[in-house]
This record gives structure tokens, C-alpha cells and sequence, in this order.
């Protein structure tokens, strides 16, 4: 499972903890295609930034659609989106 974005570290403490007890809500399955390493690889920028390409495509967005335009791309976010 992965712990991100949800104040962890910053509201909540144990970000990080080895172990830690934390609301259900915050908690989401790693997806079998990736391994922990991978996971950690990706890091936070990566899951946002994929967050954001899957807010698109629930929008409507597609494949080989319209252009999207990344602005502040100098960033972990904007950098991996671009990429």
C-alpha cells in the first residue's frame, strides 16, 4: 500500500514511521504492476502528476485528442507530467 498526500508528516504524524496506523481512507493499493522500489522511484510528483492525467481523461479527455498545454514544468510535478 502507499500513504501520500494526505498531510502525512506535515499534519499527522509518522510519515516516516516504519509502521504506522493510519485512516483507511488515506491508504491506497499499489498496483501490481509496480514494485516497491518502483513505487518509491515514481515518488510523489510522479502519483500527482498521474492524479492529474486521470482527472483529465475523467473529463473527457483522450488519446490523441486535444493539445494539453503544462505550465510550471521546472517542477517534480510538472516535470514527469511532461514527460
Amino acid at each position: 500500500v502507499v500513504v501520500t498526500g494526505c498531510g502525512t508528516s506535515e499534519t499527522i504524524w509518522g510519515g516516516y514511521a516504519q509502521l504506522a496506523r493510519m485512516k483507511a481512507a488515506h491508504v491506497v493499493a499499489l498496483p501490481p504492476a509496480f514494485t516497491l522500489e518502483q513505487s518509491m522511484g515514481i515518488g510523489t510528483a510522479g502519483f500527482t502528476a498521474m492524479q492529474c492525467v486521470m482527472a483529465l481523461e475523467q473529463h473527457g479527455l483522450k488519446p490523441g485528442g486535444k493539445p494539453v498545454v503544462v505550465t510550471g514544468a521546472a517542477g517534480g510535478v510538472g516535470s514527469v507530467a511532461v514527460a
